[in-house]
């Protein structure tokens, strides 16, 4: 009896101490953190909560397999932690917060590398659409002209040219000078020096390169320099333009010959020896004839400061210019007459008489432009004038002479120099140029454009102010007259590339 005693006291302390080790009070020390796995059986709700966390280590499948669970070593009882401020140790996240947040993919990191900005002609900026290639790929459907998200032109390339054809005629008139009338008739006077001219084509070159600064990517309208304007560039261009000749002839024959009203007193022939007077051309002539050539050259370097499209989200901009400018007019007038006896120009050059007057204007100076534009999605309408003060060095040269070079002479009572007449002059002269046009980005690189043109230059030297009444008054004729005008005006169409 007492060997049973002893007996059922030992396995009453066995499983006593089984019991009071699944609640963590002694055992092995703690495993290592697995993920939690439900238990089958559920833990009774009375009992007591332990005050480490347990370790469940999860065993072979089975069936009817329990869970093995084991306790940390029994610790001595510790202080609570302060709380610390969340600005030094800004809380961890939840494990089910970290669980839910992915860490990208080798795909996505390489799809995030192919958006990178790629200006034209290499390709488009990803971050802008491809509807409106005005405002360099922005956002034509999303009206580009409200939106901020439109590309700015730093996104097009450095370099760009330009080739335009021109379609101009002169709009100014001469004062007139009276060259001819019929012989039995003074009052039938002919003033034939002006006489409408055809229209003449001519082209335009333009080249120049962009400098963009620190502004080199596409963006919203407040990426280069923000506030109103957003921005800009500068540009240096250069700029030729020219029209073909201005020729013109017209002729007065008349069956009772024609006379001049031009008074040839006192000239004479350089060559004492020639038989007549240089005046027996021109008086009872079988034709009168008035020959014009005019030629323009215009030569421009320009620096531009461009403000970006769409600056400040708004679709005006208006840009400006400063520059050095080279404007050419050269004209030469003709006056021919053949004797009675002849029967046309160009069989026998000793009937033949000529005035010649010979003009050029050299205008050297500085100008100033500016561009005003409207933007509307690939579509530009501009008002570019400009305005410059110039240096207008004038050089004349006037001489009269027989078909087969005989000179002209005054008489030497009179002690007038003789033929030919050379004389300059420098003079202070104005030129405004304004262009009014269309343009049309139709791609990235291309632009087609189209308008019209008008070239006004004050203080010129013209070759009909110069022919005086008194032929030999060579002094008068030194003395050049540049109280004319030119006026040139008509349309224009070119091309734009960007490279």
């Amino acid at each position: 009896m007492k060997y049973v005693q002893v007996i059922a006291v030992m396995t009453a302390l066995l499983w006593t101490s089984n019991a009071w080790a699944q609640f963590g009070l002694y055992g092995s020390p703690a495993l290592v953190r697995l993920p939690t796995v439900e238990s089958q059986t559920p833990a009774p709700s009375d009992y007591p909560a332990a005050p480490y966390e347990a370790a469940v280590r999860p065993v072979a499948a089975s069936v009817d397999a329990q869970p093995v669970i084991e306790t940390a070593a029994a610790q001595p009882p510790r202080k609570a932690p302060k709380k610390e401020s969340a600005k030094k140790h800004p809380p961890k996240p939840k494990p089910q917060e970290a669980a839910n947040e992915e860490a990208p993919s080798v795909v996505d990191e390489m799809l995030g590398d192919s958006g990178g900005r790629f200006p034209p002609p290499w390709g488009p900026d990803p971050g802008c659409a491809t509807d409106d290639p005005w405002s360099g790929y922005g956002d034509c459907a999303g009206d580009c002209a409200d939106s901020c998200d439109s590309c700015l032109p730093s996104c097009e390339p450095l370099w760009y040219a330009s080739l335009t054809g021109l379609v101009m005629g002169r709009g100014d008139k001469p004062n007139k000078v009276w060259t001819s009338y019929k012989t039995t008739d003074v009052a039938d006077q002919t003033e034939h020096t002006w006489h409408t001219m055809d229209w003449r084509a001519g082209a335009e070159i333009r080249f120049g390169r962009r400098f963009y600064g620190d502004c080199g990517q596409c963006g919203d309208c407040g990426d280069c320099g923000g506030g109103y304007g957003g921005g800009g560039f500068w540009a240096i261009e250069a700029a030729y333009w020219t029209l073909d000749p201005f020729t013109s002839m017209h002729s007065r024959i008349d069956p009772d010959f024609s006379s001049t009203p031009l008074d040839f007193s006192d000239v004479v022939w350089a060559d004492p020896t020639l038989p007549g007077l240089p005046v027996d051309l021109f008086d009872r002539a079988r034709e009168h004839r008035i020959w014009r050539r005019d030629e323009v050259h215009s030569v421009e370097v320009s620096l531009i400061r461009h403000q970006m499209e769409y600056a400040g989200c708004s679709p005006f901009s208006c840009d400006w210019s400063v520059g050095a400018r080279f404007f050419r007019f050269e004209e030469d007038l003709r006056f021919g007459s053949l004797d009675e006896a002849g029967v046309a120009f160009g069989i026998d050059p000793t009937l033949e008489g000529y005035l010649d007057d010979e003009i050029t204007n050299n205008l050297v100076g500085a100008q100033f432009g500016c561009n005003l534009s409207y933007y509307q999605c690939g579509w530009r309408l501009f008002a570019a004038p400009r305005v410059g003060i110039y240096n207008n060095h004038i050089k004349h040269r006037f001489t009269g002479y027989r078909g087969d070079g005989e000179l002209f002479a005054p008489a030497a009572s009179t002690g007038y120099p003789p033929y030919p007449v050379n004389s300059t002059k420098d003079v202070v002269s104005f030129l405004t140029e304004i262009d009014l046009g269309l343009e049309w980005q139709f791609t990235p690189q291309w632009s087609a454009t189209v308008g019209y043109r008008l070239t006004i230059a004050t203080g010129m030297g013209l070759a009909d102010h110069q022919i005086p009444p008194y032929v030999v008054d060579t002094p008068e004729l030194a003395d050049i007259d540049y109280n004319g005008y030119l006026l040139l005006h008509g349309g224009f169409v070119g091309a734009t590339y960007r490279f």
